[in-house]
């Protein structure tokens, strides 16, 4: 930000005012913290600065002229983003952000080229494990889980809490497949194949509830054991038997959506 005024030749009090107009208790020293990088900025006030920063340079001012294309801009301690693609996120123009997980060094890794014995040589390195929440999984297995991911993926995170990873993460143990897949599989068990689209709307949307409670038992746990230094439970939930059972029962209903 401090950039772009800079190139304008606009103080800081200008942006104060036309702040304040629009509801922000910005004074000249908060905008002085946020161009040094020493203030967050809500949600809020992101999306009201491209605003408030047209009005005061007397030109159309967006998201992209304030963040650098090259810059990587930590979103958490684990993960990065490129400024490129945050603007891309922020503009409804990802779906996901094309994040950059902090890798984990693995002590016992050996460099390219270290010779083991005469004529054994290491040829390449694992695939580095990474950082997501509690979890520790290998990078390769996790981007490809994510590029599997949908849109239950998403709800279920936003629904939780969550990040899209970690729920993309503790589906496997749970279920041993992805959220979308898992519950498409439990679904088309309960509702056949000559259900109405009604009716597979609504057997899926009561399996994802389901799936949800799993996911937030699973995940609490989880992180209690990783605050506690245990190791991470199985993926077994107390929801499990529970929902099998109302699996069972919901197979010798009526297939009429008015006795459901």
């Amino acid at each position: 930000m401090r950039r772009v005024r800079m190139a304008a030749g606009s103080p800081q009090e200008e942006i104060s005012r036309a702040a304040r107009q629009r509801g922000l208790a910005w004074s000249q020293s908060r905008i002085a913290a946020l161009e040094r990088g020493e203030k967050a900025i809500k949600v809020e006030e992101l999306a009201l600065l491209p605003e408030i920063l047209s009005e005061v340079f007397r030109r159309p001012v967006g998201l992209g002229d304030l963040v650098s294309p090259d810059a990587r801009i930590a979103l958490t301690p684990q993960v990065t983003i490129g400024g490129r693609e945050l603007v891309q996120v922020l503009g409804g123009r990802a779906a996901m952000v094309p994040a950059t997980f902090r890798e984990i060094p693995d002590p016992t890794s050996l460099p390219v080229g270290t010779e083991l014995s005469p004529g054994l040589v290491v040829l390449s390195t694992p695939d580095p494990r990474v950082e997501v929440g509690p979890f520790r999984p290998i990078r390769g297995e996790l981007e490809g889980w994510l590029r599997e991911a949908g849109d239950a993926e998403t709800h279920a995170a936003r629904r939780l809490g969550r990040s899209v990873a970690e729920v993309v993460i503790a589906s496997r143990p749970l279920w041993g497949r992805g959220f979308t897949a898992h519950r498409d599989m439990e679904a088309a068990s309960i509702y056949g194949p000559d259900a109405s689209s009604d009716r597979r709307r609504a057997v899926r949307g009561q399996v994802s509830r389901r799936m949800h409670d799993e996911l937030r038992d699973y995940l609490e746990r989880c992180d209690e054991a990783h605050s506690e230094g245990r190791p991470l439970p199985s993926g077994r939930s107390i929801h499990t038997d529970e929902m099998k059972r109302a699996m069972q029962a919901s197979r010798h209903r009526t297939e009429d959506p008015e006795q459901q």
